[in-house]
């Protein structure tokens, strides 16, 4: 009997485990050069998400801005989850996180511009 017991326990529990287990994407830090390449890419979309204000005072060309906040994955519904988004913020701490959110709904390419709109600037 206990031997039955380390059977299912061995074979049946890591079953059900691997059954509920969702594929994760990994995000892609990239730098300003691997941007503008990805962006010869018509599939692309590029997600500024900053606030309206720092939107205002400049952005990158043909970015969309879907501002990070408590409500943001409620604000998705136009992406397409099978087509590379890229995501960018001021520094890159909200679109790290904005990158998760993305990952867990189960967006296939995701890229985080490393250091965010102010690096872009610099370099």
């Amino acid at each position: 009997m206990k031997k039955l017991a380390q059977l299912l326990f061995a074979v049946i529990i890591p079953f059900v485990f691997s059954c509920n287990a969702q594929e994760s994407t990994e995000v892609t830090l990239i730098t300003k050069a691997e941007l503008e390449e990805l962006l010869k890419n018509p599939e692309v979309q590029l997600i500024d998400v900053r606030t309206v204000s720092e939107v205002e005072a400049g952005k990158i060309a043909k970015s969309q801005n879907i501002v990070w906040d408590s409500n943001f994955s409620k604000k998705l519904d136009n992406l397409n989850k099978s087509k590379p988004v890229i995501l960018y913020c001021k520094r890159g701490g909200r679109s790290a996180k904005a990158a998760e959110v993305l990952n867990e709904m189960g967006f296939e390419q995701i890229y985080d511009l490393k250091g965010g709109y102010d690096s872009y600037l610099k370099s």
